[in-house]
């Protein structure tokens, strides 16, 4: 792969992102104050469609030009997998930083969330959807 798709990638990706936290704010929202549903069930079920959303426009987007000849039972496999164990590192990061060392909280999220946004795209680009 020539280096000039990377930073293509990269920026799928942090769209991909941005509309993730979007969609995980307005869906919840509209869920819990419009449909009435209990918040935590409302972000339970936003979490899958988001989660969803997410493996179908990292395959048919970002890396769209490895679609021939993948196995997609085994890139939803590998996404679920990098996702449980990013969201497991990143509530630990967010402990430690906010707690122990007491960094301001959102400074901390901010920490977090990003590192762990580099982290999962080179783990998809070089492990996921490969």
């Amino acid at each position: 792969m020539p280096f000039s798709y990377i930073p293509v990638r990269f920026y799928k990706l942090g769209v991909m992102a941005g509309a993730s936290f979007s969609a995980s704010l307005g869906l919840t929202y509209i869920l819990a104050e419009w449909i009435d549903l209990p918040p935590r069930l409302a972000f339970a079920i936003t979490l899958l469609v988001v989660f969803a959303g997410n493996f179908l426009a990292a395959r048919h987007w970002a890396f769209r030009e490895r679609l021939q000849g993948s196995n997609p039972q085994r890139q939803l496999l590998y996404f679920t997998v990098v996702s449980l164990i990013s969201r497991t590192v990143e509530w630990i990061g967010f402990a430690v930083f906010s707690t122990i060392l007491t960094w301001d909280y959102m400074l901390t999220l901010v920490i977090v969330l990003m590192l762990s946004f580099v982290f999962k795209a080179f783990i998809f680009d070089r492990f996921v959807f490969r």
